[in-house]
């Protein structure tokens, strides 16, 4: 006897031996009275000794019901054989291969001008172009060749230990002959079409890639350039400024090479000289020196472990001169702050007034004699607009050295720039969204440019030179004092 699922009435009504249920990401979800719809129709085949349960559905998220059975299951993917080679591959739209880089649909051979007109994508050229790149050989797969694939195909479990009898399938699109949509050409120009539109992107991947949709792929990391180039920080005018983002267990760290602006680049410019993950306090402490940094130019996130973070900054500062120190950074929501000049005249800047923190502050040790910790919050949006305007400027002004890894792109494409409509009064605002966790080394720059625009080396997009110059007393504790 067969049952269709459907709504919480229907299919809590009779038992059934067979049991098959459609978009099952649709389902209701359990609420304060009773069970989801999908455990309801499961309750019915209960009385049965050898039911059979059969669940479709295009998946959604990693949260959908059809992902979570998916990977409770054997895991199946249908691997045909390579023409090329004769190994037995799993098509996917895009997969790495450690011997032959990035795998699955493309439309290039050695760069992707191959397939472009003006800079710009030609879709006649991505369609004409396009083929399959074997993970295994790097060989080349065609439309034609698919046919034979698929009928010396065979579908293996990648997952031994799933409950015996409890099959799963996966099947996406690149294995489909029944129309042109599905050749690998008409599947890389629909790829670079939804580019930028994120409601065409996860209607790609979810309907045509069968795959679950997360923030992180709705949209392309934006490219970075980069370049080989050797400057000297030391040269008469730059300052060179370190950054310390602090986690659990490490530090990420950023040190970048600002020269102030000039007619020439009214922005300034900077070049990025390190970037990257260190293991301890003593290594960040080494790389200060390496690069001979000075200690008021390195700054240090000190919203996670504040205390911790307090006392390295009095720890390391001149007993002497305590404002020859290190700063503490917060990162806020705060669009801007308040700054009044000694004239009453106020002016809002990216990052507050200084504070100042007893390393000791909620324990037993503190102590108004106790040295202090010097610290600023600054503005998430402001600063991250302004970085994303220097990264962009052409002729380039925030350089990039080719040394820089593909984590440090992965790291400053982790946050995008979206709009979202307020109901109530009807006005689009804009926000930052971050779309992986690993943004690390954006934070970096983004606090290594906050103390260029204490210093006056970087401007604020819409501060005039003469503006700033009048506000340089506020900038930092020193030209205060």
């Amino acid at each position: 006897m067969a049952h269709h699922a459907s709504v919480h009435a229907g299919v809590a009504s009779r038992p059934a031996g067979l049991l098959l249920m459609d978009e099952t990401d649709k389902f209701a979800e359990d609420d304060d009275r009773e069970t989801g719809a999908l455990q309801n129709a499961e309750e019915r085949c209960k009385t049965f000794p050898f039911p059979l349960k059969v669940k479709t559905s295009t998946p959604t998220t990693v949260h959908g019901v059809i992902w979570k059975e998916f990977l409770l299951g054997d895991q199946r993917y249908y691997f045909v054989p390579c023409p090329c080679c004769g190994e037995k591959i799993a098509l996917k739209f895009q997969v790495k291969s450690e011997r032959w880089g990035m795998c699955g649909v493309r439309w290039w051979r050695e760069s992707e001008g191959e397939s472009k007109t003006d800079g710009e994508w030609d879709m006649n050229k991505v369609q004409q172009n396009a083929y399959y790149r074997c993970q295994e050989c790097g060989g080349e797969i065609y439309d034609a060749q698919k046919s034979k694939m698929l009928r010396l195909g065979e579908w293996k479990p990648t997952n031994l230990k799933a409950k015996p009898g409890r099959r799963s399938y996966h099947l996406n699109s690149l294995y489909s002959q029944l129309g042109k949509e599905c050749s690998f050409g008409a599947l890389a120009v629909k790829w670079l079409e939804c580019k930028g539109s994120m409601a065409a992107r996860h209607a790609f991947i979810n309907s045509t890639l069968a795959e679950t949709w997360d923030d992180e792929r709705a949209v392309d990391d934006a490219p970075l350039f980069q370049e080989d180039y050797d400057i000297d920080p030391k040269a008469e005018g730059r300052t060179t400024i370190m950054a310390v983002d602090v986690q659990d267990n490490h530090f990420w760290v950023a040190v970048r090479c600002f020269e102030p602006p000039t007619k020439e680049f009214p922005a300034g410019q900077s070049w990025g000289l390190f970037a990257d993950r260190v293991a301890t306090i003593e290594e960040v402490r080494e790389i200060q020196r390496v690069h001979e940094v000075e200690n008021k130019n390195v700054v240090i996130d000190i919203n996670r472990y504040t205390n911790k973070v307090a006392k390295w900054i009095v720890d390391f500062s001149n007993e002497e001169n305590p404002l020859d120190s290190w700063r503490g950074l917060w990162g806020s929501d705060k669009k801007g702050f308040i700054h009044t000049l000694d004239a009453g005249q106020r002016l809002i800047r990216a990052w507050s007034p200084v504070h100042f923190r007893d390393p000791h502050l909620g324990t037993v040790y503190a102590s108004d004699v106790n040295r202090k910790a010097m610290w600023v919050y600054w503005g998430n949006d402001p600063v991250k607009d302004t970085l994303a305007v220097l990264r962009f400027t052409s002729p380039a002004v925030f350089h990039i050295p080719t040394s820089f890894g593909s984590h440090y792109q992965r790291h400053l494409n982790a946050e995008i720039k979206m709009t979202v409509v307020d109901r109530v009064r009807g006005k689009t605002k804009w926000f930052w969204k971050q779309l992986r966790r690993d943004n690390h080394l954006l934070d970096c720059e983004c606090m290594c440019l906050v103390r260029a625009m204490q210093l006056g080396i970087a401007l604020m997009p819409e501060e005039t030179p003469a503006a700033f110059q009048r506000s340089l007393a506020l900038r930092d504790l020193e030209n205060a004092a």
